[in-house]
């Protein structure tokens, strides 16, 4: 028997409508009709994780992937540089926004 597909992650508007990820896509659609359903593409996935790190450069050398979707950043010594900890926060969401 084959396994049932699986919703791996949500945009806003599916989390809105109540979906979560582990749903099955066959109920998300009974329940959604007009659902968009994009196949997972963890090449893709991998590959954006290391954008969004190399983006992250500029904050701190220190930067270390965490798949399949975190990152780490020592930010030890860096913070002052931005003018504090909030601050770097800030910029580091203005950049990756």
């Amino acid at each position: 028997m084959k396994s049932a597909q699986r919703i791996a992650a949500l945009n806003d508007a599916a989390q809105k409508l109540g979906l979560t990820v582990g749903t099955t896509v066959a109920d998300a659609r009974a329940r959604h009709p007009g659902l968009v359903v994009v196949p997972h593409d963890p090449a893709a996935d991998a590959a954006l994780l290391d954008a969004v790190a190399e983006a992250c450069d500029r904050f701190t050398p220190l930067v270390a992937l965490d798949p399949p979707e975190g990152l780490v950043l020592d930010i030890t010594g860096c913070a002052h540089l931005f003018g504090g900890e909030a601050a770097l926060a800030a910029a580091l969401h203005a950049r990756l926004a």
